[in-house]
């Protein structure tokens, strides 16, 4: 304001003190004009200063211990190939500056879901505060993101994954950017992620975490992935589980009626004779193998579920097509030729021949499983909570340096990350920080006594 008021002043002033005022109109109007310009071009150069310095905002980290708890995963009802988790998110946010801690009524930052708002999937519950550092608490309803890994007849393997990002917010007055910092509690990882104890009306973990009809786990025991970008920040992690859709169930509703009308289709075509009158074998011979062909037509529903890939050439789509041959071949009555009933038998042998594809999926499924175990590094171990890890910001003696440590700095620090039981690959520019089996005790070779 007072450099608007010095620009509106200088003309004026000048205009008093000057000694040989314009006498004439135009030169007045000509001074005027000039002393207009010189004004207006001052007020755009201080406007254009003025939003150079709003739009210049200063970038604070926070750091935050994003704590999530699972409680059990459940079947959704508007999509039956799709799945809930429920669960609870606790943020620690410890603030050294205190300018967010104190500004923010919801002093939180923002959650996303699978790369969505998550206004429709988390509530807030309530926020604590203590000096510098805040507890805000969330109830988490979210779907999972569910992709095929294994989809061979009748057996099915599905990845379903958990993606919680936090945003970055504004504060005073939208000058100051305030980016979370993600950070790892070092004293237990079930502080970390951890699954809910089990109750009175579930014995174990695996019958509390597994609430749904559709699936079931290959384990409770979660893949954990924190995601660092460009070494520099961190504020996504992923939670994957892998589900198996039931193979026993599959058996029972399409393996069994096919098994049956494979044998029938046998004998109706060993009974396939050459007609000799008026064609009154050929039409009964047709239509029982019309009725074949419709049941399996019913059944192959559930051969191909539905899918946001599907491959055109595949086990499945194999196993359909060689169905479907051996159908068409089938139902080709005898003939008082050369070749007679060779067409339908050999349609009945190729009917019968590929139930060899099922059997071979049936083997590759459980090596697909022992892969799955043989890659799974987490423990149960490590998600089941420990009381005397938990920060309390009540506590004097709790230090939050002490539970917490960024994973910025773990992952820059030689050595560190291992030390903790976490292990870093690179993936281009990012750094996926993933739970190891064991902490390395010592970086350093043991050297041998002997030696």
């Amino acid at each position: 304001k007072r450099k608007e008021n010095i620009i509106c002043l200088i003309p004026v002033r000048i205009m008093s003190k000057s000694s040989n005022p314009p006498s004439t109109p135009s030169t007045m109007q000509s001074v005027a004009s000039i002393q207009d310009e010189s004004f207006d071009s001052d007020v755009t150069n201080l406007s254009r200063k003025r939003s150079c310095i709003l739009s210049t905002k200063i970038d604070h980290y926070v750091s935050v211990n994003n704590f999530l708890m699972l409680k059990h995963i459940k079947d959704n009802p508007d999509d039956g190939n799709g799945l809930f988790i429920v669960g609870t998110i606790i943020q620690y946010i410890n603030d050294e500056e205190g300018d967010f801690v104190k500004e923010e009524d919801n002093v939180s930052f923002p959650i996303r879901i699978n790369d969505e708002n998550a206004k429709d999937f988390v509530d807030h519950r309530k926020t604590e505060r203590n000096g510098k550092v805040s507890k805000s608490t969330f109830s988490v309803k979210a779907p999972l993101d569910i992709v095929d890994v294994f989809d061979q007849f009748p057996y099915r393997i599905m990845k379903a994954k958990l993606t919680v990002e936090l945003s970055t917010k504004t504060c005073n007055k939208k000058t100051v950017r305030v980016h979370p910092q993600l950070c790892l509690n070092i004293k237990a990882k079930s502080s970390n992620i951890s699954l809910q104890n089990p109750d009175v009306v579930h014995d174990d973990i695996d019958s509390k975490m597994d609430k749904s009809v559709n699936f079931d786990f290959v384990s409770v025991v979660p893949h954990v992935a924190y995601i660092v970008k460009n070494g520099k920040e961190c504020q996504k992690f992923e939670v994957t589980f892998y589900l198996t859709e039931s193979g026993a169930s599959k058996f029972v509703k399409v393996v069994c009626p096919m098994l049956l009308v494979c044998v029938m289709n046998y004998f109706h075509v060993m009974t396939n004779q050459i007609d000799e009158t008026n064609h009154v074998i050929s039409r009964e011979y047709l239509g029982n193998s019309a009725t074949f062909a419709l049941t399996i037509a019913v059944l192959f529903e559930h051969v191909i579920p539905k899918s946001r890939k599907n491959s055109l050439f595949c086990h499945n789509t194999i196993f359909l097509m060689l169905v479907f041959l051996a159908l068409i071949l089938s139902s080709i009555p005898a003939k008082d030729n050369y070749y007679g009933k060779l067409p339908s038998q050999i349609g009945s042998y190729l009917f019968c021949a590929s139930f060899i594809i099922p059997l071979w999926n049936t083997i590759a499924y459980y090596l697909k499983i022992n892969e799955i175990h043989r890659d799974l590094v987490t423990r149960k171990e490590d998600f089941e909570k420990d009381s005397e890890a938990v920060f309390d910001a009540s506590d004097e003696t709790h230090k939050y340096d002490d539970f917490y440590k960024r994973i910025v700095d773990l992952v820059n620090g030689k050595g560190v990350l291992q030390k903790e039981g976490y292990i870093a690959n690179k993936q281009g520019k990012n750094t996926i920080v993933k739970y190891a089996k064991y902490a390395v005790q010592s970086t350093t070779p043991v050297q041998n006594e002997s030696a």
